[in-house]
């Protein structure tokens, strides 16, 4: 090795030491070191090696060759350039490297003096790694990456274009990771440095780095679908909001195209849908039904033909219809949806069209039309061992229309397939599972089986606080089935509490509004109990004006409100108008074909009460007959519901004189009480009211004063002195004892 070569040897060593410590912000030096070192091996090269005499001149003029187009190589693969030319120059050295190799090799014993040329050997093997390391390593290695951004550095643009590969790929592992926060970061550092790299040109030539639009649209994407799965919709929005102002910025051209990329045109469409789907959320119709729309225009824009995507962005609008209690209207677009799919022969046109079919059942239920909601589940199939949410929703929608038609034990068997599948994925499925535990609760009060329904409720209630907390509207709406247990067993305070913070979270979610008339409902029988009755009137009135929203009522899933309206009524002395409310409710459900309901076994009994009070007997009879005659149809003859029935209708025998019948029916309706009920419920007092009244009748005195007096203890403890229940026993002891 002469001098001058050790001497640019020392110096470019040097040189790359203090680029790539950052001692040197310029690189000018080392690029003309290194083309000055590249020309003195390829013009100097047989006066460089003189001192390796083992083989003829012209072979060390090949020597500088093969190592100065290295050093070129490299000078261009430094700078990110890999032109062919440039990536295939280190070529020349690495066949020079590999046969001097092999020379070696084969001579090793027999040419000692050889052994000069080893140092060459080594310059030319040490040049072949780091060109070839540069020439042909991906940008996708993080260790090159810094040597790059190192040995540029200085370069505004150069490093520029080099951060950006170094970010994109970086906000692509962090999406990997499901680190949103962090791909967000860097896909926005990305987007930065392609900007900067391309200068004055960022508009013209953006096309160029469409790749970082795209990269900030998939990681604010990925942050709206983590927030969208927790229902988070509002951060969902944001982040596809940010997400879209990236892609429709893009320039998606393919160089030398002049037409965007079909791909990306049709994403947009896609990104406008997921907004929207935030919207329905959020309960924000008019913004979601116009995002929709657009979606479908843009989506039409790529594909005019209709196809399955398109009928998937359709089926969106339709589900906004459902929610905005426009069920016939989406049923509509399910229909047209429908009419396409048929006619697609893939499997997952076939799958579309199976869960289009289940909406519009749900579609059917939401307009009451329950037997034709279970004609249309009759006619759908699943393979069989099909596990899909499909199949179970159809478990679910059947189950809900068997029991709103009072067909409790049917009802039950349907729901229990899914709450027993999803029991058994309770991590993945939780929020199938709760929906699926609240209506076997409520199915298991409407029998009666109170613990049963209280380890229902309170396994979902626990499911949904832990999941979505305690001020969401499925936690208010399984609150709800608690408190209609407590009130069912008598602990009105806990119930009236659990209700009125129920009504409070209703309040303050859009999409739960529609079930403020129920709770309202539910907390004027409670006012009722407690003898608040100015209260009860203005609570149901309040019920009933939501519920309508001026216009009549028309649908069997309101007559549940007009039957507690008509109670209200009939409690504070209002006949007439609580009898036309009964009526009505008879008269809507037989319409529907759901004349053997709950809402119309509690009109009838309601009637019956009015009769009875109006000293009407024989039509009183006739309907508490019909009353009790549907209570045991639809809860059988053990049921706390029922029990209160035979309790009317025994209170009616008596006042007819018909003295041993109305024992009998008292007494059925004590043993049912005593099998379902704790033994501090106010219901014993009724009982014990009513037996007093019938001692009092067979001329047993002292039965009647003991009866009495203990209605008057319970009442007490349940109510306390100032109750109008508690006034009346008092009242009925003392005539008693004077008497």
């Amino acid at each position: 090795m002469t001098r001058y070569e050790k001497y640019l040897l020392y110096l470019l060593l040097s040189l790359l030491v203090l680029q790539a410590t950052g001692i040197s912000t310029s690189n000018t030096y080392l690029w003309l070191c290194i083309w000055l070192l590249a020309l003195s091996y390829i013009v100097g090269g047989r006066w460089l090696f003189k001192d390796q005499q083992a083989f003829s001149t012209s072979f060390y003029v090949v020597a500088g060759i093969c190592l100065g187009t290295s050093l070129v190589s490299l000078s261009f693969t430094l700078r990110v350039r890999h032109e062919p030319l440039e990536v295939l120059l280190p070529v020349l050295n690495g066949i020079f490297c590999v046969g001097l190799g092999i020379y070696f090799y084969r001579h090793r014993a027999h040419q000692p003096e050889q052994n000069s040329l080893r140092g060459l050997w080594l310059r030319s093997a040490v040049l072949l790694v780091f060109a070839g390391f540069f020439a042909s390593t991906p940008i996708s290695f993080t260790p090159y990456r810094l040597a790059l951004l190192a040995f540029n550095r200085g370069d505004v643009r150069m490093t520029s274009n080099l951060l950006m590969h170094h970010h994109r790929i970086a906000a692509q592992e962090a999406m990997r990771k499901k680190d949103y926060a962090a791909a967000i970061s860097n896909a926005r550092k990305s987007y930065f440095f392609g900007n900067r790299w391309l200068g004055s040109d960022s508009i013209s030539r953006k096309n160029e780095i469409s790749g970082a639009y795209k990269l900030a649209y998939e990681a604010y994407e990925g942050r709206g679908d983590a927030a969208f799965a927790k229902k988070e919709f509002a951060e969902a929005l944001q982040a596809y909001q940010q997400g879209h102002s990236f892609l429709i910025r893009s320039d998606n051209r393919a160089e030398g195209a002049t037409a965007p990329s079909p791909y990306w045109e049709e994403e947009k469409a896609w990104s406008l849908r997921n907004m929207a789907d935030c919207h329905l959320g959020l309960g924000a119709f008019a913004a979601c039904d116009s995002l929709f729309i657009a979606a479908l225009n843009a989506y039409k824009l790529v594909n005019p033909r209709p196809d399955l995507p398109y009928a998937r962005i359709a089926s969106g609008l339709a589900r906004s219809y459902t929610a905005q209690n426009e069920p016939g209207l989406s049923t509509t677009i399910y229909r047209r949806i429908n009419r396409y799919l048929a006619t697609d022969s893939a499997r997952e046109a076939a799958e579309e069209l199976l869960t289009n079919r289940i909406r519009i059942v749900g579609n059917s239920i939401q307009q009451d039309s329950l037997a034709g909601a279970l004609r249309e589940l009759s006619t759908l199939s699943f393979a069989p061992g099909d596990t899909s949410n499909r199949r179970f929703d159809a478990d679910i929608y059947n189950g809900i229309c068997l029991y709103k038609l009072g067909q409790y034990a049917a009802a039950e068997r349907a729901l229990r397939a899914p709450w027993r599948f999803y029991r058994e994925r309770a991590e993945r499925n939780w929020e199938a599972l709760a929906v699926a535990e609240m209506l076997l609760a409520n199915n298991s009060l409407a029998q009666g089986r109170y613990a049963e329904t209280q380890t229902l409720a309170t396994a979902a209630l626990g499911r949904i606080e832990q999941k979505r907390g305690s001020a969401s509207s499925a936690y208010a709406t399984c609150l709800r089935v608690v408190a209609a247990l407590n009130k069912a067993l008598g602990q009105y305070s806990r119930a009236d509490q659990q209700l009125r913070q129920v009504l409070s979270l209703v309040r303050k979610d859009p999409n739960a509004s529609g079930t403020e008339p129920e709770v309202l409902a539910q907390l004027a029988e409670l006012d009722l109990i407690f003898g608040r009755d100015a209260a009860a009137q203005a609570t149901i009135g309040k019920a009933v004006s939501l519920l309508t929203a001026g216009k009549p009522i028309a649908l069997p899933r309101q007559t549940g409100i007009l039957a507690t309206a008509a109670y209200v009524d009939y409690a504070t002395g209002n006949y007439p108008a609580a009898q036309a409310k009964y009526r009505q409710v008879l008269a809507i459900n037989a319409k529907f074909e759901q004349a053997q309901t709950a809402a119309s076994a509690a009109a009838w009994n309601g009637l019956g009460l009015l009769a009875t009070s109006q000293h009407q007997l024989t039509r009183a009879d006739s309907l508490l007959t019909e009353a009790v005659r549907l209570h045991e149809r639809l809860f059988t003859k053990r049921n706390p519901l029922t029990g209160t029935v035979y309790l009317n209708f025994g209170q009616l025998r008596r006042q007819q004189g018909r003295l041993a019948e109305a024992e009998q029916l008292l007494q059925q309706a004590l043993g049912i009480a005593q099998a379902f009920l704790p033994k501090q419920h106010d219901q014993f007092g009724d009982l014990a009211l009513a037996f007093g009244d019938l001692a009092q009748r067979q001329q047993r005195p002292t039965a009647a004063q003991t009866h009495y007096q203990q209605a008057l203890d319970i009442y007490s403890r349940k109510f306390g002195e100032a109750h109008w229940k508690t006034r009346l026993a008092r009242q009925k002891a003392s005539a008693s004892v004077s008497n």
